[in-house]
């Protein structure tokens, strides 16, 4: 990769006795003046060797131009107040073109992760409705992430937590129990399941004894009554099977789903309890208000959340297994730690042809899962405090490894803009500028009915433009739509989703980037060829126009955003890169003719540039989940 080829180039430039971990940046700057790649390594070196930053600049500069043995730069040079400017050459950009079309598929990967597992576990929904827009953006991310690990050449496991023992699921199937509803009126489990649901919340608001029912469900289920737990297992797998359909139509998909109940009946709690109470560092309280409990002390959280907790209950003094408790033990068998493993039962084979297996005590012993070199819990931030207590408890048992390969990504909400939600059926009469999802007020849109929404506004736009879509496309236009929307958005920021703007095919949207490939494919098919004969290609004379080098330069930048991206778990970065990938060519085809340009030269060297375009977005879509269509 040129970014770590130019840093050693810098490390080795450097003057004598300056030593090499030297902390400086390498970046590409925001003006196009300024070159290629920027640095600032000759103004951190002014404090150490008490020069001027432009003479330190200038030294570095004339032994950079000699160690430059692959004549990857044009221009080096110093600007004031002492950045060192790099100018990527035409022959290196020629070069770098004719590697993308000899790679392909492949171009753009790197291996950060060869023999390292990660485990990525996303979506995680208490199994009691249908999966609705407030899931939409831990879906996506916890998709583009695994994605883009499994591209950096990580082996990547793919986990989905099922909560089967909480509050949520007792109230689904309380609500079952009691409703003058019938299944058979609905097309799908999940949507019956989540209209009994809500029917228990509005009986709790009338009659408050009536928790007590759910409170003895909860006796029935933890002891394993014969009746209810026949029931439970056929309720569970019923409405996950709606919820894979749902997970499906976004071509998301998963290696295992592991039930909270296992955990218990796996023995996998006392096994991960009794190696924890050899570390001297997990006590039974003698005295105190935790008398008789199991407990980790002062467990060191960040100073913002000292005060909730320092010492951390993991058994209750009756016995009982904390939250906590569960979830220390639960991530302790996700890297290898457990002693104790699942049995699993195959659930379903999933439409990309990859099998998803489910943890049961009556199936079979399976290897091969969990045992991961780094974990990312793709979990919102609202549960930032019990992550942490997870994280800093196995470094206090004296996992230190495990902590620092502990991954937790606390993305925000998403909201519905007022437009987006009444268009949807909400009552915005109030007046409000956005509407969260929300159970309780009844403001919960569908996956599946938000996702038909769109396609419906798709065909409707398609009648009043030039677009040429099969239902196939309209689908994977909806689904682009929404999974970039989800993405182009650092995690920590709110989505306000807005269905048009969302399908914009002239903004930074999926769709823009979608009709962006389907157009290059478009051309290419009118030169009747999809990749133009090599043996014409990569003379740098012929790449004259400005144009067409901003498009070579960024196609070659395309290898770092996968590796940022992955590296510091951010999928919008590899959106935003798509975005201006794409309006370079869109600007450079609106400037420069390809099937006809002045000579025959010229002609296949820019069908081969816009080739290698499509490519790179091909496969920044695929890492953002987002299929590429040929025609649109």
């Amino acid at each position: 990769m040129i970014h770590d080829y130019l840093k050693r180039l810098i490390i080795n430039s450097l003057p004598k006795g300056v030593e090499k971990d030297l902390d400086f940046v390498l970046e590409h700057p925001r003006e196009k003046g300024f070159g290629d790649y920027s640095c600032n390594v000759a103004i951190v070196l002014t404090k150490i060797l008490k020069k001027n930053p432009m003479e330190i600049g200038k030294d570095i500069v004339e032994k950079l131009q000699n160690f430059d043995e692959k004549k990857c730069f044009s221009k080096i040079g110093v600007v004031k107040p002492g950045f060192i400017n790099f100018e990527l050459s035409s022959e290196f950009l020629c070069k770098n073109l004719e590697k993308i079309l000899q790679e392909g598929e492949k171009w753009g990967q790197n291996k950060r992760g060869v023999n390292k597992k990660i485990l990525v576990e996303h979506t995680s929904a208490n199994p009691n409705k249908s999966l609705h827009v407030g899931h939409l953006r831990n879906i996506c991310l916890g998709d583009s992430i695994a994605r883009l690990m499994r591209f950096s050449g990580y082996a990547v496991e793919i986990q989905n937590l099922i909560n089967d023992m909480g509050v949520q699921v007792a109230d689904a199937m309380l609500g079952i129990m009691n409703t003058a509803k019938k299944e058979e009126d609905y097309d799908r489990y999940d949507r019956f399941v989540g209209d009994a649901y809500a029917e228990v919340q509005k009986t709790y608001l009338e009659n408050e004894d009536f928790k007590k029912e759910r409170d003895n469900l909860l006796i029935d289920l933890e002891k394993g009554d014969e009746k209810i737990s026949d029931f439970h297992k056929k309720f569970i797998k019923k409405i996950l099977l709606d919820q894979l359909k749902t997970t499906g139509r976004l071509n998301v998909f998963y290696d295992v789903g592991l039930t909270e109940s296992s955990i218990i009946t796996s023995s996998l709690f006392e096994s991960s309890m009794d190696k924890l109470k050899k570390t001297g560092k997990f006590f039974k309280e003698k005295e105190g208000k935790n008398k008789g409990a199991w407990v980790i002390k002062d467990i060191g959280l960040p100073n913002e959340e000292k005060a909730k907790d320092a010492d951390k209950i993991l058994i209750k003094s009756n016995g009982v297994a904390t939250y906590s408790g569960k979830d220390i033990a639960y991530h302790m068998w996700k890297f290898g730690l457990s002693d104790k493993d699942f049995k699993y039962k195959l659930f379903i084979k999933q439409k990309n042809g990859e099998e998803f297996w489910i943890s049961d005590k009556e199936g079979e012993a399976k290897s091969g899962f969990a045992g991961a070199n780094m974990i990312v819990n793709v979990i919102d931030v609202r549960q930032t405090y019990t992550q942490d207590v997870v994280k800093y408890s196995l470094k206090k048992l004296g996992y230190v490894k495990e902590y620092e390969n502990f991954f937790h990504l606390p993305y925000e909400v998403v909201v519905l803009s007022a437009k987006t939600a009444e268009e949807l059926g909400i009552d915005v009469s109030d007046g409000k500028k956005f509407y969260p999802m929300s159970g309780r007020k009844g403001i919960e849109i569908g996956i599946d009915e938000f996702l038909d929404k769109l396609v419906n506004k798709i065909k409707k736009k398609q009648k009043e433009s030039n677009l040429d879509l099969s239902d196939e496309s309209a689908e994977q236009v909806a689904v682009g739509a929404v999974k970039h929307y989800m993405l182009r958005y650092s995690f920590n920021k709110m989505i306000v989703f807005d269905m048009d703007e969302a399908l914009n095919f002239e903004g930074n949207t999926g769709p823009y980037l979608q009709y962006t490939h389907a157009r290059i494919c478009g051309i290419l098919r009118k030169y009747k060829s999809s990749k133009p004969d090599l043996r014409h290609a990569f003379k740098k004379e012929v790449f004259s126009e400005k144009e067409e080098g901003d498009v070579l330069r960024a196609l070659h930048i395309f290898p770092e955003i996968v590796e940022s991206a992955a590296k510091n778990l951010e999928p919008h970065l590899m959106a935003e890169y798509l975005y201006k990938l794409a309006q370079s060519f869109n600007t450079f085809y609106n400037a420069v003719p390809v099937l006809k340009a002045e000579t025959l030269e010229k002609k296949l060297a820019r069908l081969l540039l816009i080739s290698a375009v499509a490519i790179v977005l091909k496969n920044g879509l695929g890492l953002l989940g987002i299929e590429a269509p040929s025609q649109m």
